[in-house]
């Protein structure tokens, strides 16, 4: 990696390109906040970003309170409502954050998996606290904020090494307002939102409420997604006393995952059974539903304020399909494949309590923060896997066989799913019927974080510790013997972090990290050799400026780190179990904004990296660049006045595979196009518009997802 010339390419993007908003590093509010501001409601939260455009001056992640950016000791980048509109993803989060966040590509999002910092790391987190599996339903989010780096002194155990990707949800509000969105787009895709907040009638303002609901038919260009949502929240708040309860219900049902696509020789996506390949098939499905309930107290008292928040999570689903087994052979075509049949039911519950406040020690102002969390997940799963060359069972938690072998190779010119047929219902799994695997995992955390101003205005010095601890316990039936095993697991580790940020002038701050990182992998994981992996654990640095410059319209960072593990796993579908590495991660990455006249918005990211294993090789599913540029004009005045263009393009370098063939880098470009008028919004967005055919991400060379053609998606947005 070229360190000067990564820093010699951001200095000309600040002279050349220009950030609105989307990176907001700012100097602490002004009291009475001018258009555009967001404003602090306590110590835990700030306002709604909706309607405030691509600028967001304020993390709650950063720090687990409310902070300005260019305050907090790390990297942290907001993508406000404004801009999540803008994009009007289908419902993929990756997709959203490849223009706001430097080093973020467009992943599969399966099981909340994104890409940053050059790795690929699970991260479902939902308002500050960890969910087993949050939905991916975008109406129910305000803003998404992503903190880079090492952060598990905070947020305890399973925390994303690379980076905590942090969805805030939509809350009640004071005012009254109510939002209907259609979506229709290629494909035959079709969206339909409704979200009303305001006071309950009679209360005056005390009492508030937020209803949102959304409904989804998308038959897609090869698997389809049907989508259900319905939350509503309640929220009492009188003097310094905030009570909030949410219940966030969603359903999706999407064909199942097999066969997936393969890559030719050169690591290319195979194209010989036509891009768009007949996979589905009636049987074949994926089934989730989730229901997660929060009740939150908020408390202020003598200059201090408490949070309390306990969630509780169900999430029941259905797996039906069928998936490869093993590589393709593409001399011949074929290529080999299982039946794999799970019902899954999940409950997950979290208790956490954080308190901030500020005192004097020595003429040194003191900025406290303190908590404690306790989580439980419950996991049963009922799975099945048959081995269709042979008609046996395989696989860890596999239970039947079937009397007659079916279909054993699938011919991957002409795969049509719908003509295989899946083992009699005398063979299949009844979900609910049996456990063949219950896995129990409780984990703690406690963490006290001070932050002295010991240069008032000129440099604030951080210091954090926490304890972290998990236990495990796994039940299972590995084999049609129904003999059962158990295994049980125990780890725990202190951990630190050191933080600074000195003022070079009000407008450019230095920041400086170091910490360390614990986080035990997944208690029902497996390597080859049949073993639990260890626990990821290992230590950050990170340093860079912060800057807003010529009356807020350069805003940015540029950011140098480095992140070193010790047993990350990474799942291989080639070998179908987690593979174990030590990484070494050395990056930079730069993120700016800038506003070089009134209504253009430029927003630009770079990300560079060496991401190592053990031995010098290339870590799996890992990439060493990433390059966006995102550009927006509204125009202000005149005839014209309320329409926007936008366009950007995106890049990702190749992307390396611990097994099989690297996967090449690929460059997109996107387009919108928007009018709004009164209380009417109109936006039409245009996708890979060069028709680039490029692996999305996958789980190995043998399991890609491949892009689809351009495709076009309006959005009809009515408020009042």
């Amino acid at each position: 990696m070229n360190t000067r010339r990564f820093l010699l390419g951001c200095s000309l993007l600040v002279l050349t390109t220009g950030s609105g908003s989307l990176r907001a590093q700012s100097a602490v509010a002004p009291a009475a906040p001018a258009a555009g501001e967001t404003i602090m409601l306590s110590a835990f939260e700030v306002n709604s970003t909706a309607g405030f455009g691509y600028r967001s001056s304020n993390s709650v992640t950063g720090t687990k309170s409310a902070r300005a950016l260019i305050d907090i000791p790390a990297n942290v980048a907001i993508l406000t409502s404004d801009f999540l509109d803008d994009m009007i993803s289908r419902q993929t989060i990756g997709d959203n954050l490849k223009y706001a966040v430097a080093g973020s590509p467009p992943s599969t999002n399966r099981n909340n998996f994104l890409q940053v910092r050059g790795q690929r790391f699970e991260s479902p987190w939902q308002d500050g606290i960890r969910v087993s599996n949050s939905p991916n339903e975008l109406s129910v989010i305000d803003s998404i904020e992503v903190l880079k780096g090492v952060n598990s002194v905070l947020y305890g155990t399973r925390v994303p090494a690379g980076g905590l990707v942090n969805r805030i949800t939509k809350k009640p509000e004071k005012k009254p307002r109510n939002t209907l969105k259609l979506l229709y787009g290629s494909y035959d895709f079709m969206r339909a939102e409704v979200d009303s907040t305001g006071p309950v009638p009679g209360t005056g303002e005390k009492l508030t409420y937020r209803l949102i609901g959304a409904w989804q038919d998308d038959p897609g260009y090869r698997s389809s997604q049907d989508q259900r949502a319905f939350a509503p929240m309640l929220q009492y708040s009188s003097g310094n006393t905030t009570v909030r309860y949410q219940y966030i219900w969603s359903k999706t049902t999407t064909p199942g995952e097999f066969p997936g696509g393969i890559a030719n020789a050169d690591g290319t996506p195979f194209l010989g059974g036509g891009r768009r390949t007949d996979y589905k098939a009636d049987w074949s499905f994926t089934r989730k539903e989730s229901a997660i309930q929060t009740m939150t107290w908020l408390q202020k008292f003598a200059g201090w304020e408490s949070r309390l928040v306990y969630m509780a999570e169900r999430t029941d689903r259905d797996d039906e399909d069928h998936r490869r087994q093993g590589a393709a052979n593409l001399a011949t075509g074929l290529s080999p494949h299982r039946y794999f049949g799970q019902a899954e039911l999940r409950y997950f519950d979290s208790l956490q309590q954080d308190l901030v406040g500020q005192y004097v020690l020595g003429g040194v102002r003191v900025d406290t923060s303190l908590g404690w969390s306790r989580n439980r997940e419950i996991l049963n799963q009922d799975r099945q896997e048959i081995d269709l060359a042979t008609g046996r069972a395989t696989g860890v938690y596999s239970r039947a066989t079937v009397a007659t072998p079916a279909q054993g190779q699938m011919n991957i010119r002409t795969p049509n799913l719908a003509t295989i047929q899946r083992p009699g219902n005398a063979d299949r799994i009844i979900p609910g019927r049996y456990a063949d695997t219950r896995t129990v995992v409780t984990g703690t955390g406690i963490y006290a974080t001070q932050s002295f101003d010991l240069v008032p205005k000129r440099f604030t010095l951080t210091f954090g510790g926490s304890y972290a601890g998990e236990s495990s316990d796994v039940h299972d039936l590995p084999d049609a013997t129904q003999r059962e095993a158990q295994r049980s697991d125990k780890s725990h580790d202190w951990l630190y972090s050191v933080g600074g940020v000195w003022s070079l002038t009000s407008k450019i701050k230095w920041f400086a990290q170091t910490g360390t990182t614990f986080s035990p992998n997944q208690a029902n994981a497996t390597t080859p050799a049949g073993l639990r992996p260890p626990p990821v654990g290992g230590k950050s640095y990170e340093t860079g400026i912060k800057f807003n410059l010529l009356e807020d319209r350069i805003w940015g960072s540029v950011t140098l780190y480095q992140l070193d593990l010790q047993g990350f796993a990474t799942f291989n579908s080639t070998v179908n179990a987690f593979v174990v590495s030590d990484t070494f991660n050395k990056g930079a990455e730069c993120e700016l904004s800038v506003e070089p006249v009134r209504g253009l918005q430029v927003i630009a990211t770079a990300f560079t990296a060496d991401v190592r294993g053990t031995g010098g090789s290339r870590v799996n599913q890992s990439y060493k660049e990433a390059w966006s540029l995102w550009t927006k004009y509204n125009f202000p005045s005149g005839p014209l006045k309320g329409l926007s263009l936008g366009a950007g393009f995106f890049h990702r370098g190749t992307l390396f595979y611990s097994t099989g063939t690297n996967t090449p880098g690929y460059t997109t470009l996107d387009a919108t196009v928007g009018y709004t008028r009164r209380q009417w919004s109109f936006t039409v967005a245009a996708r890979n518009l060069t028709d680039e055919i490029y692996n999305i991400g996958s789980t190995g060379a043998n399991n890609i997802d491949v892009s689809i053609p351009p495709t076009v998606q309006s959005s009809i947005t009515y408020r009042f």
